[in-house]
């Protein structure tokens, strides 16, 4: 199985939230949107953690995918700043 890494940049948050196997890019993706999520469950509207974003990255360092969480809380309806 494919390895990827988790790193969150611009939030003040852990920046690296370790690698785990998922069976293919979309679970790593799946598994990112949950931890953004989460983190805006717990953070609430954040302005700082609004600019925040995860980078997925394969075992080669190389970012395959990138979710903004501000996008996340749109989609989400977690509360953004006035």
């Amino acid at each position: 199985m494919p390895q990827y890494f988790l790193r969150i940049h611009g939030s003040g948050a852990p920046s690296h939230l370790g690698s785990r196997d998922y069976p293919d890019l979309a679970s790593a993706m799946a598994r990112g949107n949950r931890v953004v999520s989460g983190m805006l469950a717990a953070q609430g509207g954040d302005a700082l953690l609004l600019k925040a974003c995860l980078d997925i990255e394969d075992d080669r360092s190389e970012i395959v995918a990138r979710i903004l969480f501000a996008d996340v809380a749109a989609r989400t309806g977690k509360s953004l700043p006035a």
